[in-house]
Formats: C-alpha cells, sequence, structure tokens
C-alpha cells in the first residue's frame, strides 16, 4: 500500500481489522484462567500447553540466555517453577496471546522492544501505585498490571495494517515533538491507536476496565466508568518514556494528586523502576522475539 492512498483506502484497510480471526477458545480459556488467584499450578500449565505457540514463547523464554539454568527446561511446568515463577508467566502469556495475529516488524521505524519496554514499565507502574490511590473503588494490583500491559494495543495493530502510513506517522511525531501521537494518527488516518485499540478489546472480550483504559487514556478530562484506572495508566506511560528515555519522570502534581497519590510514593515508585531499567530492557527484547 502506497503512503498516498486516500482517507477512504486507509479506512478500508484498518477495517481489515475484523478479518482477523477472534481469539481461540484455547486463548480464551487460557485467559479466563489468568484472572483465578486460586488455580493450581499443574492446571495452568495445562492450559498453557493446549496453546502450543503459546507453551514454545513459554519454554523459549525459560531456556534463554537471560535466566542461564544449567538444567535444560524441558516442560510448561518446568519453566513455571523453576524458572520463571507464576506471577511473570502470567503476564507473559497475557501479552503473547494480544500480539500474536499482529506483525508489527513490516512498519519502517516501529520497534517492538521500545513497544513492549514501555507497555512492561506502565504495567510495573501501575500496579506499584494502585495501593496508593485514596479510594476503595480503585482496580486491583493485576487489573492495573493488565490495563498497563495493553494500554498501547492499538499500536500493534495499526503498524499491522497500514505499515507504511503508520511510518509516516512516526516521522511526523519526531518532527513535531509538540504534538501528541493519536493527534497525527487522527489527522493521518482518520482514527488513532486508542480507538482501534479499543475495538479490538472489545472484540476480544477483554475486561471492561481494560477496554476503558484503551479507550480514554489520553483523555485526562475522562471522569467516566474507569476513570481512575485511565488515569493512573496515562500517567505511569508518561513517567515510564521518561525512564526508558534515561531522564527525570515528570510528575503532574495536579493530574496525580486527584488520585490521592503522595509524591513521595510516587518518588518511590519510579526509583525502583529506574533500578530495574536495565532489566527490563533485556526483558523487552525476548518479548519482542517471535
Amino acid at each position: 500500500m502506497s503512503a498516498s492512498n486516500s482517507p477512504e483506502e486507509i479506512q478500508i484497510a484498518i477495517r481489515r481489522l475484523q478479518e482477523l480471526p477472534p481469539l481461540s477458545a484455547n486463548a480464551q480459556r487460557l485467559l479466563a484462567a489468568l484472572d483465578d488467584g486460586e488455580i493450581a499450578l499443574a492446571d495452568l500449565a495445562k492450559l498453557i500447553e493446549a496453546c502450543p505457540a503459546v507453551a514454545a514463547r513459554v519454554v523459549g523464554l525459560a531456556r534463554s540466555a537471560f535466566f542461564a539454568q544449567r538444567i535444560p527446561v524441558r516442560s510448561v511446568a518446568d519453566a513455571i517453577i523453576r524458572v520463571l515463577g507464576l506471577k511473570l508467566v502470567k503476564n507473559l502469556v497475557v501479552g503473547i496471546i494480544m500480539s500474536g495475529p499482529f506483525q508489527p516488524e513490516r512498519c519502517p521505524g516501529f520497534s517492538t522492544y521500545q513497544y513492549w519496554g514501555s507497555a512492561l514499565l506502565t504495567a510495573m507502574l501501575s500496579r506499584s501505585l494502585i495501593s496508593h490511590v485514596a479510594t476503595s473503588e480503585k482496580p486491583t494490583e493485576d487489573s492495573a498490571y493488565l490495563c498497563g500491559l495493553l494500554h498501547n494495543l492499538g499500536l500493534l495493530a495499526l503498524t499491522h495494517v497500514v505499515p507504511e502510513h503508520m511510518a509516516q506517522v512516526f516521522d511526523l511525531a519526531k518532527q513535531n515533538p509538540e504534538r501528541s501521537l493519536s493527534e497525527i494518527e487522527l489527522e493521518t488516518l482518520g482514527t488513532h491507536h486508542c480507538e482501534v485499540g479499543s475495538w479490538l478489546a472489545f472484540r476480544w472480550h477483554l475486561p471492561e476496565e481494560v477496554q476503558s483504559v484503551i479507550k480514554h487514556q489520553r483523555q485526562m478530562e475522562y471522569q467516566g466508568p474507569h476513570w481512575l484506572a485511565s488515569r493512573l495508566v496515562a500517567l505511569s506511560s508518561r513517567w515510564s518514556q521518561d525512564i526508558l528515555a534515561c531522564e527525570e519522570p515528570t510528575i503532574e502534581l495536579e493530574s496525580a494528586g486527584a488520585l490521592g497519590i503522595e509524591l513521595d510514593a510516587i518518588d518511590a515508585a519510579t526509583a525502583v523502576c529506574r533500578e530495574q531499567v536495565e532489566e527490563i530492557k533485556e526483558l523487552s527484547e525476548l518479548f519482542a522475539q517471535r
């Protein structure tokens, strides 16, 4: 597709996302099981093994040089028990399932490695800070992590269906750093990654909280359902970009104050992320491998 296509042709290409198959029954059962805090490890391993592509990635990650195991990992259960741990496996599986249908490497200028670095750090910050939100009506730590991990799902979709146009979007974003990416997308494509991502989250039956966060994360004035999770993920995403760029995070006191989070808590959470940024970058490389 040429980057000179008309807006109508671009919209037709984006609507081809409807042709993506829905998540398989095995994948849906696996996602449902990940929300079950009481699931036995052996049962989870069986569900992962029922999704061969996911099982291969889990075992491959556990066998990688990053974890440097002297005894080879030979099964999913082995990977969970001996190497990865239940929490990392849960996060890894969600990322693999959601990103599986896409080929973002088709888009010049898009870094899958940077995408996962931002996703992992945003998720980590969201989970760390949710306990400091001064209200009882807030998401759980696991839900906050999932929202952060998937907040930019629409980017994977757009780089898959209109790769040349998204390359143009990324070029314009570099040339105009004062403009938001979604603003440039809307001008160039007639839609933006938040809209596309929320549509996919709905179609794939992800939790309403995740759908809302993806859709409204760029709307700091949003006060509808799940606004708190949306605001938290939005701020965590901005701070994660600063951390990945080895810069001091810019703390917006007014936005953070609306969540009732003390500045000391934000400083502590971002400091932990800065200390672990190299490990996060290494993990991002593993997530980015296909």
